[in-house]
């Protein structure tokens, strides 16, 4: 991926996936450790969907601030939460993930945004 530069700053969305992956990783490994393989599972197939979601979103907003075309990034978004709640309403409904798990593997986004505002906050304390 490309780096986008946001507030004249430039942003790696590699850094961001990467990130995701790492915190992903270490939900799954503790759910490995702690819990059953069908919870296991469940948390790697809540965080692959966020890790797609936050692709998406990152190649979304990239389109958005090279102005290339807001009408498709806007599209994207809508057709991407579409896509997003079908899929989970159909994994949740046919009983193919653990809820609690599944829910663990969404949430895996919040922790990732969090460490990369630390990370972004601790660049700019050293750097200004």
């Amino acid at each position: 991926m490309k780096i986008m530069e946001i507030r004249g700053r430039p942003f790696l969305a590699q850094t961001a996936l990467r990130a995701h992956s790492l915190v992903a990783a270490t939900f799954f490994i503790m759910a490995v450790v702690f819990y059953s393989p069908h919870y296991a599972l469940s948390v790697f197939s809540g965080a692959l969907l966020m890790g797609f979601n936050l692709a998406v979103l990152i190649w979304t907003w990239g389109q958005i601030i090279q102005k290339k075309s807001v009408a498709l990034a806007a599209t994207a978004i809508v057709f991407k939460y579409a896509i997003l709640a079908i899929v989970i309403v159909q994994l949740l409904s046919r009983d193919l993930v653990h809820p609690i798990g599944f829910f663990v593997g969404l949430s895996t986004l919040l922790p990732t945004l969090g460490w990369l505002a630390f990370k972004e906050h601790e660049r700019l304390k050293t750097y200004g």
